[in-house]
């Protein structure tokens, strides 16, 4: 997704090893990627026990809470060309205040073009979390789209 549409300007939600953020900065294309975690010392851990390298130059590490972060950009009419939600409470789900209305609607604010997701769900999309996660999707972007990735482990 991201090499069709070359973005310039990312924000991604979500730091966890910096290894995302990392790989779309090397991007020639990529000229700034706005990162947000509400952990302050992700970037010293992840360049050294992930990355074993310095964060890229062009990666600038937020160290907020998600809905602070986006506020304050909506205040300053930032806009974003791609945007990454990846945040959550180790591996077992995302903060319940990054999935609401409100916050989508925040993020639907700061974007001027693509929005994705990392999210886990039920394949079959039965569950309530499921239904009422989208339900909530769709009532803050209109249309949206699911795809199933799976690993190997």
């Amino acid at each position: 997704m991201i090499e069709q549409q070359r973005p310039k300007k990312i924000l991604i939600i979500g730091a966890a090893g910096f290894s995302l953020p990392q790989d779309i900065a090397k991007r020639d294309y990529v000229e700034r990627v706005d990162v947000c975690d509400i952990d302050g010392s992700l970037d010293t851990i992840a360049e050294k026990y992930f990355l074993h390298e310095k964060l890229d130059p062009k990666i600038v590490f937020y160290k907020n809470s998600a809905r602070y972060f986006v506020n304050e950009k909506i205040r300053n009419s930032e806009k974003y060309d791609f945007i990454f939600l990846d945040a959550y409470n180790g591996k077992v789900s995302i903060p319940s205040e990054l999935l609401t209305k409100d916050f989508f609607d925040a993020i639907q604010k700061i974007s001027s073009e693509t929005i994705a997701m990392n999210v886990i769900l039920d394949t079959a999309g039965e569950s309530t979390f499921f239904k009422k996660l989208s339900n909530t999707l769709v009532s803050s972007f209109g249309d949206v789209y699911f795809q199933s990735i799976t690993g190997n482990g």
